[in-house]
């Protein structure tokens, strides 16, 4: 999602201090479910229909780059733990 720049004032988005520990893993992904939920149940509703969609599926991206991020993690974490065995 592209932010405006009045979100980035101090050099860091709300969402990127969001993901960086301002938030714990929970609550930033109640907070990604959340936004996804809000901005498709209001399309249509609200503003423009289009602009909410779009909204939700960059919060979607977010939710899914979360999970990859944390797979690619573990997957790092267990291959030095097998490598650790040996």
């Amino acid at each position: 999602m592209n932010e405006p720049d009045y979100y980035k004032r101090n050099g860091l988005s709300p969402l990127q201090a969001f993901k960086d520990g301002l938030m714990s893993e929970e609550e930033y992904l109640g907070f990604l479910k959340g936004n996804i939920i809000k901005y498709t149940v209001r399309a249509g509703h609200k503003d423009d229909a289009i602009r909410d969609i779009d909204k939700a599926i960059d919060y979607c991206h977010h939710l899914k780059m979360h999970y990859l991020e944390k797979e690619e993690t573990d997957d790092s974490i267990s291959g030095m733990m097998r490598n650790k065995g040996e």
